[in-house]
């Protein structure tokens, strides 16, 4: 009987390069394991194999992800998002963080902005009158009657003794009107000055009368002579 030998097929004939996306890390050895493309294995998320014959994954770099198995290439994490792992889909940054692209986590707004939106790359300053005190803050604030704001703050001012500011949400304080006067910081509200008295306007303290002089009414911004006084051959 003749004899009839087999000879392993060679290299060429026993395998061809595994697809994109997928790996096999055999090292040729087996054969056997090369004959269908279905042997090769699906790079896991967060892997990628962008070559044909790949014999391993390559992990996405920083700011990139890919969540399914079998990629061929990584995705740019987009501005507004993150991905906290490279195998993870980018989530939206909420309202009061934003994100400026290929970002693991989301920033906390500073005090003195705000965000109100998700998705955002930036925040936006307190509007002047109004204020941030934390950061993370998805609105602004009015400043109160009696204090003020230039915008961008993170607290409201207490308008000086001699001024003040009756409504909310100001960009200023206003002097004090004549006959009228501020002695306190923060003050929403003027208090005139009584009869006898009087003041001429930004003022903290209403001064009296002098003598020869007199004001029946409050509220003025100055002084009446008397008419006795008015004569120098008169004595006051």
């Amino acid at each position: 009987m003749r004899n009839v030998s087999f000879s392993r097929p060679t290299k060429r004939e026993r395998h061809s390069p595994g697809p994109v996306g997928r790996y096999l890390e055999d090292d040729g050895r087996h054969w056997w394991f090369h004959d269908n493309p279905d042997d090769c294995l699906l790079c896991p998320a967060g892997r990628v194999a962008s070559e044909t014959g790949s014999a391993a994954c390559a992990d996405c770099s920083d700011g990139y992800y890919v969540a399914a198995a079998g990629a061929t290439s990584c995705r740019y994490i987009e501005p507004g998002y993150y991905a906290e792992t490279a195998s993870l889909t980018p989530i939206i940054c909420p309202s009061g963080r934003f994100s400026i692209g290929g970002s693991t986590s989301c920033t906390l707004c500073d005090a003195g902005t705000y965000q109100a939106d998700s998705g955002q790359t930036q925040c936006i300053a307190a509007e002047p009158g109004h204020f941030v005190k934390v950061a993370g803050a998805t609105a602004s604030t009015p400043c109160p009657p009696g204090r003020f704001s230039l915008g961008a703050s993170d607290t409201c001012v207490d308008c000086h003794a001699g001024t003040y500011q009756a409504d909310s949400g100001q960009t200023q304080c206003i002097a004090a009107e004549p006959g009228y006067v501020v002695a306190q910081e923060g003050a929403a509200a003027t208090t005139e000055c009584d009869a006898g008295k009087f003041s001429s306007g930004g003022s903290t303290s209403c001064d009296s009368c002098g003598v020869g002089e007199f004001q029946p009414n409050g509220a003025k911004s100055s002084c009446k002579v008397r008419a006795s006084c008015r004569s120098l051959f008169q004595l006051c």
